[in-house]
């Protein structure tokens, strides 16, 4: 998706090919606190810079909508 293209770029997580690819990720992690730190870093400023993006939409589209 790109929200998650998004967030890759901005390196705020990381991509993996299934669910226990993930689970060594973050368990690789626990051993890098600086890398951890560093990618947390990024995930808190990509949430900021997101934080409405669903309502904002939702604000658009919403009058667009034709009810019945």
């Amino acid at each position: 998706s790109e929200a998650a293209e998004l967030s890759l770029a901005a390196g705020a997580s990381l991509r993996v090919v299934d669910m226990g690819a993930g689970v060594a990720a973050a368990s690789e992690l626990l051993h890098e606190p600086d890398r951890l730190a560093l990618l947390s870093a990024a995930a808190v400023r990509f949430a900021a810079q997101h934080r409405g993006a669903a309502v904002r939409m939702a604000r658009r589209v919403v009058p667009l909508i034709r009810v019945g």
